[in-house]
């Protein structure tokens, strides 16, 4: 499963940070959705901190920085990746950028969560988030 971090000023636009491609071609992509409470393969997420809407370009540039490996599936995908971008903001220690949770075993679990909630038609963390000038940091999963 595809794991991506955003930061969600809306219900409807978020901020995403993620990896595209296979384990060959992997490649660290920003980009904006505006019609994120739309998108067909997502499946929920897990609050795993805040950022200020003043810092999204670090936080863009920062990711850049995040190591990439292509070519060994066994040790290295876009979870991989999510948490190691999430403990990079966290240890890098920015104000108004607050990683609360780096763990990927409680990411796992949380997302396990989550996605039992989409599937019996439950609310959602994204059904459940509405901020402004605070976004949500989260790590999403898409099917």
């Amino acid at each position: 499963e595809h794991w991506a971090l955003a930061a969600l000023e809306s219900k409807q636009k978020a901020h995403i940070f993620q990896l595209i491609g296979n384990t060959d071609t992997f490649a660290y992509e920003p980009s904006t959705e505006d019609k994120f409470a739309a998108e067909k393969n997502l499946c929920g997420g897990c609050m795993v901190g805040g950022v200020e809407s003043d810092q999204l370009e670090w936080i863009k540039q920062k990711l850049a920085e995040v190591s990439v490996i292509r070519n060994k599936p066994e040790e290295f995908d876009c979870q991989t990746w999510v948490v190691e971008a999430l403990r990079s903001l966290k240890y890098a220690k920015l104000p108004g950028v607050e990683i609360n949770e780096v763990s990927d075993k409680n990411i796992r679990t949380e997302l396990k969560a989550e996605k039992e909630r989409w599937n019996i038609g439950e609310d959602t963390l994204e059904d459940s988030l509405l901020t402004s000038t605070f976004l949500s940091f989260q790590a999403s999963r898409r099917q």
